[in-house]
């Protein structure tokens, strides 16, 4: 059993199995190992595109979180705004508190339900313009240590 062996190990008597053709019944099995090994490597190469194609969606669907210093630029950017918008309008509530009504050279007569109402009180006018001006609340912004 010991020569059997040896023999195949040696590399002329590999050389010399190889040179002979196959019979029928063997070039038939190597055919279909050929081609199960063909079948199984297309299986792999399939699977494998339907995995990197299942991974690739499950990263692309996923939200990203944003970092706190996204988070932090953010709300700095929008104090800014409400603070600009704050102080935009300050400045219309004073011109508004500062407007007064001048009636038009070539306007229609006046009837006399506009008149009632121009026959307010300075002290109701006063009144209702700060019933306008706390409807609109100042809001205080906290600004963090940062």
């Amino acid at each position: 059993s010991s020569g059997i062996n040896a023999e195949y190990g040696d590399p002329s008597y590999i050389a010399l199995l190889k040179s002979k053709p196959l019979d029928k019944m063997t070039r038939k099995l190597k055919d279909d190992l050929y081609a199960k090994f063909a079948q199984m490597q297309n299986l792999i190469d399939e699977l494998n595109i339907q995995l990197d194609t299942e991974w690739e969606n499950m990263h692309s669907n996923k939200k990203t979180t944003p970092t706190s210093r996204t988070i932090y630029k953010t709300l700095s950017q929008h104090r800014t705004i409400s603070n600009e918008q704050e102080k935009t309008i300050d400045t219309l509530l004073k011109q508004l508190g500062n407007l007064t009504l001048k009636p038009k050279e070539n306007s229609p007569p006046v009837s006399k339900s506009v008149n009632a109402t121009k026959s307010m009180s300075p002290q109701k006018q006063k009144m209702l313009r700060g019933i306008f001006e706390n409807r609109i609340p100042k809001s205080k912004v906290i600004t963090s240590p940062a």
